[in-house]
């Protein structure tokens, strides 16, 4: 979670859920609209790798819709690789709007 230091406002955040085989999914990233091109969102990202390497976690795992242009766009340029729907864990939480899907290999 990253929190405003003068107002105190949460203005970007990111959920871990743990699956099997030392999978996660990234669920529910969001960055404020204010804070948008700040580089907030990037930070966010790489801690939650660094999160999941400090924790022996294997590969990441997130799904998006089509419509988020510009989450796709950052997902990519952060080294996530666009995958299918069957190449996901059985026991990803997916959700029915969810139609691109990313993995990041982690070890």
């Amino acid at each position: 979670m990253a929190v405003d230091s003068s107002s105190g406002h949460v203005i970007g955040c990111l959920g871990l859920v743990a699956l099997r085989d030392g999978n996660v999914a990234l669920k529910k990233m969001f960055v404020a609209k204010t804070y948008r091109k700040l580089g907030l969102g990037k930070k966010l990202l790489e801690e939650f790798i660094t999160y999941c390497y400090e924790n022996s976690k294997r590969s990441i795992f997130l799904g998006t819709t089509s419509d988020f242009e510009a989450a796709q766009y950052f997902y990519q340029k952060s080294g996530l690789k666009e995958i299918t729907s069957a190449d996901l864990p059985e026991d990803f939480p997916r959700f029915t709007v969810d139609n691109r899907y990313y993995t990041y290999y982690i070890n």
